[in-house]
């Protein structure tokens, strides 16, 4: 492995109806590890790399990279990955850092977050 992959994820979507023929594929962890150092070569640009198996065109898609300080807010649904963002943080499981992330969306969505307290106190004057 080199050094300008050491320490970063890589998010991807397995769609579950390809798996019969993933599980047959003796090419799939090849075809994963090439799409993936390709994604790692080219600009960001939100499209992630199909990887075929079978009969099915995207069985799978690498759908970004991040270093492993970063955590990622994705959105999946619709045999889809969406990046909503990220923030410099890598404990999400803990509430400060899923507060993090909730403030980033809301800041690129144009919303201001205030918390229960605040909007009480609000609605009290």
């Amino acid at each position: 492995m080199s050094e300008d992959t050491l320490g970063f994820n890589t998010t991807m979507i397995v769609l579950n109806d390809a798996l019969d023929a993933i599980e047959k594929d003796t090419d799939f962890g090849r075809k994963v590890a090439n799409a993936i150092k390709e994604l790692n070569l080219r600009p960001d640009d939100g499209r992630g790399i199909d990887i075929s198996s079978g009969h099915n065109a995207n069985a799978a898609t690498v759908v970004e990279q991040h270093h492993a300080d970063y955590t990622v807010l994705c959105a999946v649904g619709g045999n889809c990955v969406s990046v909503l963002g990220s923030v410099f943080a890598f404990r999400h499981n803990t509430e400060p850092v899923q507060y993090q992330l909730l403030k980033m969306l809301a800041d690129k969505l144009g919303y201001i977050l205030k918390d229960r307290a605040d909007a009480e106190h609000a609605s009290e004057q």
